[in-house]
């Protein structure tokens, strides 16, 4: 009887777990964005039926964007594996499938989908590759040999580390429900694809929140269990910002340790350690007591907070962009272009020996994005996370002084008019008071501008009122809110700012693309 080839359980079933787990967690943000929409009151309903008339095609930008990051990572993991199974077939004296080719291994009779299983070795042999080659392990090693493809992995880790900031902010502001996943399908498929998902939940979602009563929902288990073990906190709570640089000090503390060459258990315990760090902000109001935050009576009380926590990061993320630039511009072997699945890649050598000739030291940078389909993944979502960033700074108006207020350390500009302090509310906690006060504040400052002629009206004298007109007049007292009710932020229908696109692209291109990302982000934060 023929031997039967040894499988490893652990390495077949890490494929499988990493498919499952991704659409769990797209599962969860659906549940999300349909929570957060049923959590709004029925006049905020109605506004938001309203803005899908008006601006609906930014949904669509969005999704559109998601839907690029979701199928380039997918594109770049098939392409990683085909890779890699053609080398081990290689090695191991097995023969690829000869009929349908051109599908890559997945049809024919010899296909990992044959038309016979019964007879197909093809599923004995990829349990053998998964058993013998760790393709985590492998993928990790290809982008730590050469520091030049270090450089896009290393703008990934330094864009997450703003926009955990802003989950953790405007999250628990919005009441958008796990935050987690979102952060978590940023690991596992890649951070455009979940930022585009939480732009969307932004869009959904808007701001000020007021919440109908028990949130429109009933308390699950799970939820009376949370509560239990971490009393809820006020909407208006926020943990101190000295916990917040704590978390992320040790996150920049990671990054900066150099990855080594050779896949071992340090490196594993790098990775997994830097991207466990990444939730420690989303859990940071969860876990921390009340005692170890502030309470403000208004929300923009916390913006100068949020301001210096952005520039923080910013700063942290210029130094380890000039880092890792300075190593990668420095660094230069004819070695750079070569890996362990080399032999099997079609590539234009000559042209690509010619761009190196002719280009200069960030040229090679670019030219590494170009090779590993692992890398070329990475540097593929860097860039659509640059364009939804730029995007997402035009579509909501974020100011440019924010942009750079919130990116520059030590940057000394005047705020934008949207983003100054409004004078103290009066002494009250009640979420409706806040959005009644707020909207009143805003009627007030734009009734002028509508009409310049406008008069305020005479005080109506007391006792019966004439019948003549005065039906009229009710109906348009009556009609004239309704056509001009304050939008909730994020609604209005302002032009599209291009120049804080353009300077949101700008800074990725020279900073990096964290502190392009703190800088919008903290605009973001402050804007509304």
């Amino acid at each position: 009887m023929a031997d039967k080839p040894s499988y490893f359980y652990a390495p077949l079933s890490a494929p499988v777990v990493h498919v499952l787990l991704a659409a769990c967690l797209i599962s969860a943000v659906v549940r999300s964005l349909r929570r957060s929409y049923l959590q709004l009151t029925p006049a905020a309903r109605e506004t938001i039926s309203r803005y899908y008339s008006r601006r609906g095609r930014l949904v669509a930008l969005f999704a559109a964007l998601a839907l690029a990051g979701l199928l380039q990572a997918a594109y770049a993991g098939v392409t990683y594996l085909v890779l890699s199974y053609k080398v081990w077939a290689g090695e191991h004296g097995v023969d690829l499938p000869e009929r349908y080719a051109h599908l890559h291994l997945f049809w024919g009779e010899n296909g990992v989908f044959a038309f016979s299983l019964a007879r197909n070795p093809m599923l004995d042999n990829v349990a053998r590759w998964l058993g013998d080659v760790p393709i985590y392990a492998d993928a990790w090693e290809i982008g730590a040999e050469r520091v030049k493809r270090q450089w896009w992995g290393r703008q990934l880790d330094l864009g997450v580390l703003p926009w955990t900031l802003l989950l953790a902010i405007e999250g628990r502001g919005r009441r958008v429900p796990f935050t987690w996943a979102y952060l978590g399908l940023a690991h596992l498929v890649g951070l455009s694809f979940g930022q585009n998902l939480f732009y969307l939940a932004l869009l959904l979602t808007p701001r000020p929140v007021v919440a109908i009563a028990n949130d429109g929902l009933p308390a699950s288990r799970r939820a009376a269990i949370r509560d239990a073990i971490s009393p809820p906190k006020p909407l208006n709570w926020c943990p101190h910002p000295g916990l917040f640089l704590i978390s992320y000090a040790f996150s920049a503390l990671s990054l900066c340790f150099p990855l080594p060459l050779v896949v071992t258990l340090s490196l594993a315990r790098q990775v997994l350690l830097t991207r466990a760090l990444t939730f420690v902000p989303l859990l940071l109001p969860m876990v921390v007591p009340k005692s170890w935050g502030t309470v403000h009576h208004h929300p923009h009380h916390a913006r100068s907070s949020f301001t210096a926590l952005f520039q923080v990061i910013s700063a942290a993320s210029l130094v380890l962009h000039g880092s890792i630039s300075l190593r990668s511009l420095l660094s230069g072997s004819v070695l750079d272009h070569d890996h362990r699945h080399s032999g099997v890649m079609l590539v234009d050598t000559e042209r690509r020996d010619a761009w190196d000739r002719t280009t200069l030291g960030f040229g090679k940078i670019l030219s590494a994005g170009h090779g590993h389909p692992v890398v070329a993944g990475a540097s593929r979502d860097v860039l659509l996370s640059a364009l939804s960033l730029g995007l997402w700074a035009a579509v909501r108006a974020i100011d440019a002084r924010d942009v750079l207020r919130s990116s520059v350390p030590f940057y000394n500009g005047s705020l934008s008019p949207a983003s100054r302090p409004r004078a103290p509310p009066p002494e009250t906690t009640d979420a409706r008071a806040l959005l009644a006060e707020e909207l009143r504040a805003e009627s007030e400052a734009t009734a002028p501008a509508r009409d310049q002629s406008y008069e305020p009206r005479p005080a109506r004298r007391r006792g019966r009122p004439r019948k003549t007109g005065a039906v009229g007049e009710v109906k348009v007292d009556l009609e004239e809110p309704a056509n001009e009710q304050p939008l909730h932020v994020g609604e209005e229908d302002g032009a599209v700012e291009w120049e804080s696109a353009a300077l949101a692209w700008g800074i990725a291109a020279a900073g990096g693309l964290g502190s392009a990302a703190a800088g919008v982000f903290g605009g973001e934060c402050v804007s509304w």
